[in-house]
């Protein structure tokens, strides 16, 4: 069965370093392609130190399918922060009300996400 996944900031920055065990994890995942907040572009796109590795980061988020920030992901985000036991970062609530909002499966290293009631997680350890 094809699993819808979207990827956390922090598996975008990992691949943008090139790590072999992460690429290796995500390509044994059965799915038709990856999708990512633009919070997650964003937040790699930051980290850029030069034009060519701009460049490069673009690139490489340009293979994901970008899913915008829209009313129904701030409110659910809104709602997250309200209920969360755990104080998650302005950037985590967001991806992690898109990927429910859109019905996804966030794939990420970070635990705290499990915090999250029915969030689907695909959690990968390093």
């Amino acid at each position: 069965m094809i699993q819808e996944y979207i990827l956390d900031s922090n598996i975008l920055i990992y691949l943008s370093k090139g790590d072999q065990k992460i690429e290796k994890k995500l390509s044994n995942l059965r799915r038709e392609y990856f999708f990512v907040s633009t919070v997650s572009v964003v937040g790699v796109l930051i980290g850029e130190k030069d034009k060519a590795e701009s460049e490069r980061l673009k690139q490489m988020v340009r293979q994901f399918v970008p899913l915008d920030l829209r009313s129904e992901i701030a409110e659910k985000a809104v709602a997250l922060a309200h209920k969360s036991k755990k104080k998650l970062k302005f950037k985590d609530l967001l991806i992690a009300a898109t990927a429910l909002v859109e019905g996804l499966t966030l794939v990420t290293a970070d635990k705290d996400f499990k915090s999250i009631p029915n969030l689907k997680l695909k959690l990968l350890s390093l």
